[in-house]
């Protein structure tokens, strides 16, 4: 089982600051802290970081309606840096 809680705001114009917890029953407690600034109605900057293990990330965002292209790129303190691309189409 997996418990799961969070809240995000927007207290300046274009940038969002979001915070959550999880639990895992065999774990301890993650928090997760992170950070979207966007540079216009089309692309977002995003920022964050986790406990358990501890590690930064970092990505950009696309928004070209009905397609969003997502990139990311994160650290871990033993698997090392891991990249995700992905490509998203809403309709």
């Amino acid at each position: 089982v997996i418990y799961r809680a969070g809240l995000s705001c927007n207290i300046i114009e274009g940038i969002i600051w979001a915070f959550d917890w999880e639990k895992e029953e065999t774990f301890e407690n993650n928090f997760h802290l992170g950070q979207e600034i966007c540079l216009n109605k089309h692309i977002f900057i995003r920022a964050g970081y986790k406990t358990g293990p501890s590690s930064v990330s970092g990505g950009l965002g696309i928004m070209l309606k009905p397609v969003r292209i997502d990139y990311s790129i994160f650290s871990h303190p033993v698997l090392g840096g891991t990249q995700i691309f992905s490509f998203i189409m809403e309709w």
